[in-house]
């Protein structure tokens, strides 16, 4: 039972981390500004610099508020109704992540109480597993992206705001799909590195324990 109980808890740090990158990526301004100009986004959208930062900074800060009225000056209607949408799915993560983190800190400070250092030994065995099977999946994710990311608006979304018109739209000119696939593969490094740190910690603690 110990050992099932420690898996489900290196399960919900892999959830933690994983949602938290996600959010924190979603909310740094430098991340699409650097987006931007290593990929040309001036040039190949034909949208100005001040224009792409203005939108940019607008982007962040409804998706930290979900306060549309930031999105108005350089959206249209249908951008704005599809950033609706994304922010119910980022107000999710949040209530996810954090109710993760408390879960985890509760058990770990009643573990740390009752002097269940084995536990802890379990958590640095599991941890590795969990996250190798769940970052092998995302592994193949990012090899069939186009697919992937089709697959989680069809999932996520019921309507096809989503679909967004390159022509019209000008969102998809500042954000198109390369955007969001270096952003997962962020997400992945930023929670890999996170993982070897919690792993790396608990093997060094290990020493106390023995």
């Amino acid at each position: 039972m110990k050992k099932i109980f420690a898996f489900l808890i290196s399960i919900s740090i892999i959830l933690f981390v994983l949602l938290y990158s996600i959010d924190f990526m979603a909310k740094d301004i430098s991340y699409y500004n650097n987006f931007h100009r290593d990929y040309k986004i001036e040039k190949e959208s034909g949208l100005s610099k001040e224009w792409i930062e203005g939108a940019s900074n607008s982007l962040v800060e409804f998706i930290k508020s979900g306060d549309k009225e930031v999105l108005k000056n350089h959206f249209n209607k249908k951008e704005i109704s599809h950033m609706e949408d994304v922010y119910k799915l980022f107000k999710l993560d949040r209530i996810v992540y954090t109710s993760l983190f408390i879960i985890t800190l509760l058990v770990v400070i009643y573990k740390l109480f009752k002097n269940d250092f084995l536990f802890f030994i379990y958590i640095r065995k599991y941890i590795l597993i969990a996250y190798i099977s769940v970052i092998s999946f995302l592994g193949i994710c990012s090899l069939f992206f186009s697919k992937s990311f089709v697959y989680f608006h069809k999932l996520f979304f019921n309507n096809d705001l989503w679909l967004l018109d390159y022509e019209t739209d000008l969102m998809i000119r500042i954000l198109p799909e390369e955007f969001f696939f270096v952003l997962f593969l962020n997400v992945i490094v930023l929670s890999t590195v996170f993982v070897f740190s919690i792993y790396i910690f608990l093997k060094l603690k290990d020493y106390e324990y023995n």
